[in-house]
């Protein structure tokens, strides 16, 4: 990852309460977004060896400026990684949700909803049996 990228993007992925989380943090790039990419699938994989549901929160919240490659990456990710059930957090506010509506028709995948916040967003991860 670039220096640039790396100064201006703070993500985190972790695993916590068996929900595997992204925190998206600053301006993103492809390469920041593919970055995240490969630490979500090395836990995935961790997950499903280990027999577990792969629950995923990508909290945007703080999110920053992104281009449409960043953009793209973020779709390309959607369709490909194997998950049970994913839920996006924003703001809440009009862009954002506009947005992140048009990416998830983009995605065509019903396992994955937009929260405007984060409790709901765990307690719909949750009831996935």
């Amino acid at each position: 990852m670039s220096d640039t990228a790396k100064r201006n993007a703070l993500n985190r992925v972790y695993l916590k309460n068996h929900i595997l989380r992204v925190d998206v943090i600053g301006d993103q790039t492809q390469e920041t977004v593919e970055d995240m990419g490969r630490q979500l699938t090395d836990h995935i994989v961790q997950l499903r060896k280990a027999g577990q549901k792969v629950l995923l929160l990508d909290n945007v919240q703080k999110i920053g400026r992104t281009d449409m490659q960043a953009v793209r990456a973020v779709a390309i990710l959607g369709r490909i990684l194997d998950y049970d059930r994913a839920a996006m957090v924003g703001d809440g506010s009009a862009p954002m949700r506009t947005g992140i509506n048009l990416l998830l028709r983009t995605i065509r995948r019903s396992s994955i909803q937009y929260f405007s916040n984060l409790k709901d967003a765990e307690t719909w991860l949750r009831e996935f049996n």
